[in-house]
């Protein structure tokens, strides 16, 4: 998941202008998301308030032992979830309690893609990771409407 927070971050960074920003990992884990909705909604609220300028919301998400990573893209309603355990496990944006939260704290519907990542069950080389990059990365641009060139 750092690879992919990393790349959107160089990315704003090659455009110089950063389109990013971060929700903090340890206010909207699964744990919090039980424990306590109203500070994740609370969290989620108040950093997209403040910014408003950004084109995506990076949600690095941490449940049962297993991190996710979810892009918001406020301005379009739309929420892309990467998870490496999709396939396995058949998960759904609905699997995800962090899912529920984004609407209630934003106040509208976000439609959801689960975003097909790494399906092998060895470990990823720095080499995979750079491909699936390069292959994912661009796709998930172009169906923003957000030019790499």
């Amino acid at each position: 998941m750092f690879s992919f927070t990393s790349y959107f971050y160089k990315e704003s960074e090659v455009k110089k202008r950063n389109r990013c920003a971060f929700l903090n990992v340890n206010a909207i884990t699964g744990d919090m998301c039980q424990r306590n909705p109203k500070a994740v909604t609370d969290h989620i609220l108040s950093l997209a308030t403040h910014h408003i300028d950004k084109d995506f919301i990076l949600a690095p998400y941490l449940a049962k032992n297993h991190w996710s990573l979810f892009i918001i893209a406020q301005h379009i309603r739309h929420v892309y979830i990467l998870d490496s355990t999709k396939i396995k496990c058949k998960r759904n944006a609905l699997d995800y309690r962090l899912s529920s939260l984004i609407p209630t704290a934003l106040g509208y519907q976000f439609d959801y893609t689960m975003v097909d990542t790494w399906h092998n069950t060895r470990e990823a080389t720095d080499n995979n990771i750079d491909t699936l990059l390069r292959k994912l990365m661009p796709k998930i641009f172009t169906e923003l409407g957000i030019s790499l060139v």
